[in-house]
Formats: structure tokens, sequence, C-alpha cells
């Protein structure tokens, strides 16, 4: 689940992004530059903030994925992110501080792309409906179907935290069962049963119904 952002190995990435750029958060935060960046028409706004990540959120956009446990394509999570601080730049007067006010409208964006893909869960899939790109990109390779395995993410995501976290600590974070225990004061016994709840949602999903008529 590489192109997933809730990886350690996408969070280095988005990090690293933000670091080459011309303007990191901190330096927007101490330096009045930020207006010029969100100053102009949403679209004015939009295209700046497509270039170069000028305001860092690739970065918190991997941070709260990994702080919230969520498996969400973190590509997606961040064109909504600037869509909304496109559309609501004209709005803000500096207050509260823009690392604070970016890391707000990243929790918005999520929350509404977490529901949207509840309400498609819960619904019958258009005829040729197509998933979004990292798992059209992922899924295949690990033999699942790319609609299979949005459906199971959506539905990991709505597991408690605790089973989320511990799923991805242990398998994709690659910690030992005795440190996670330790980590997060629970007994081992407890941190594999959420474990495994967590890949009891996602691995049959992923899966996929069985095919009908084919060889077992």
């Amino acid at each position: 689940m590489d192109g997933l952002s809730s990886t350690a190995a996408s969070a280095s990435a988005a990090s690293g992004t933000a670091a080459s750029g011309t303007h990191s958060a901190e330096e927007i935060r101490a330096e009045p530059g930020w207006r010029k960046l969100l100053t102009g028409t949403p679209r004015e706004v939009l295209a700046r903030l497509v270039q170069d990540d000028p305001l860092g959120v690739r970065e918190k956009v991997a941070s709260h994925l990994k702080a919230e446990a969520l498996l969400l394509d973190s590509d997606r999570v961040h064109l909504r992110v600037i869509a909304r601080v496109s559309r609501f730049a004209g709005r803000y007067r500096g207050r509260p501080e823009l690392p604070a006010w970016i890391e707000s409208a990243v929790a918005e964006a999520v929350d509404e792309l977490l529901r949207e893909d509840h309400e498609s869960d819960a619904s019958a899939p258009a005829a040729g409906a197509a998933s979004p790109d990292a798992f059209a990109a992922l899924a295949p390779p690990l033999g699942f179907d790319p609609g299979a395995l949005r459906k199971a993410c959506a539905a990991f995501n709505r597991l408690p935290f605790a089973d989320r976290s511990a799923f991805l600590e242990l398998a994709v974070a690659g910690r030992s069962l005795d440190e996670v225990a330790r980590a997060a004061a629970e007994s081992a016994t407890e941190v594999a049963r959420r474990a495994r709840r967590g890949l009891e949602v996602l691995l049959p999903r992923a899966l996929g119904p069985p095919s009908q008529g084919g060889k077992p």
C-alpha cells in the first residue's frame, strides 16, 4: 500500500518535497509573503499553489493521515486541500497563524473525503466508474481489483482509531508487537487482536467477491 500516505515512506517523501520547495510553511508564517500567494481570484491562487507546494500542504497531509491512521490517497487529499484553500483564501486575514489554518483545511478535506467514500461505499457503483489513481495503480500488481481495494480502505477507515493504528504500526510501519503494545499501554494480546480486526476488514474486501463458475 505504498501509494497510500499512511506509510512512513509517504510521510518522509512529502517532508522532503516540502523541504526542497522555495517557500516552507515556517518561512511563509514568518514573512508577509503569504499575502502574495493567497491574493487574487481562486483560480489565480490555485495556479500558485500547484507549483512546488509553497504552503507545505503535502507534508501536512502526510502527517495528518499518519496521525489519524487513515488509508487515503494522499494526492486526492492534497488536491482537495489546495482547492479549499484557494476558495477561501480571500477570507484569510492572518489569524489563526497560517500553518494552523492550513492544518484545519487538511482536517476538513479529510473529513469530507471520508464522508464521500462512506456514501460511495454504501451505494452501488456506476457502470464503468473509475477508481482514484492510487488504487488503479496499486491494485493490479497486488492482484486486487481497484474498486474492491478502494472499498476495503473505506471500510478500514471506519474502524476505531486503535484498530487502525495497531494494524498500520505492525503491518506497514513494521514495528514489533511488544513495541506497539508498550506505546499503546496495552497487552500484546490486545494489540494483536486489534490488528487482526484491521486485517479482517481489509483483506476480504480487497480480494473482492469470489469468481462465479471459475476454478477454485
